[in-house]
């Protein structure tokens, strides 16, 4: 992430790395109250991580796998933006009043040598940036990494992310 985060830089974009894990976010409760404002009514840490997620121009997600999925935190912001799916589809509300789209990027890491690992994983940001009114343009998969400093000792695998990166920073 951190060179990608550096290639968008280089690009000009302004970044910032938001650990999901560093905030404390509640499930989605399924209340359904979002259906009327387009908000979540469940008061934690999310709504920080909401009003950077609109504020910002390019979304960029990096994740291990787990299970065949992203880790629990993640899942937990993925699920609460409910409210926002429930903006853009049953509330019939644009996310953005100028009807901007936005670019976003995927990096995953896995263990596994299954060749499906990252199918889920693509779905589930998929969909979560379809809520956020971005399209997934950019990503990068690495499978057979499961041992931490994994990627830092491949260079090319460093100098892929930094270009991707820089792609998306150049979207901003």
């Amino acid at each position: 992430m951190a060179e990608a985060l550096a290639g968008a830089g280089e690009a000009g974009a302004e970044t910032e790395l938001l650990r999901v894990a560093d905030y404390r976010v509640a499930g989605c409760i399924e209340c359904n109250c979002c259906f009327q404002t387009g908000r979540c009514v469940v008061e934690d840490q999310y709504q920080a991580i909401y009003e950077k997620l609109l504020a910002c121009d390019v979304v960029l997600v990096g994740t291990p796998v787990f299970f065949l999925g992203v880790p629990a935190q993640l899942k937990a912001v993925i699920d609460r933006t409910q409210c926002l799916w429930a903006k853009k589809y049953v509330l019939k509300e644009p996310l953005f009043a100028d009807g901007r789209a936005r670019r976003g990027g995927l990096l995953v890491v896995g263990g596994s040598q299954g060749e499906k690992m990252f199918e889920s994983v693509r779905l589930t940001i998929h969909y979560f940036f379809d809520a956020l009114a971005t399209t997934l343009t950019e990503t990068l998969y690495v499978n057979r990494a499961d041992e931490r400093g994994a990627i830092a000792r491949q260079p090319e695998l460093l100098a892929r992310a930094r270009e991707l990166g820089h792609r998306l920073g150049q979207a901003s």
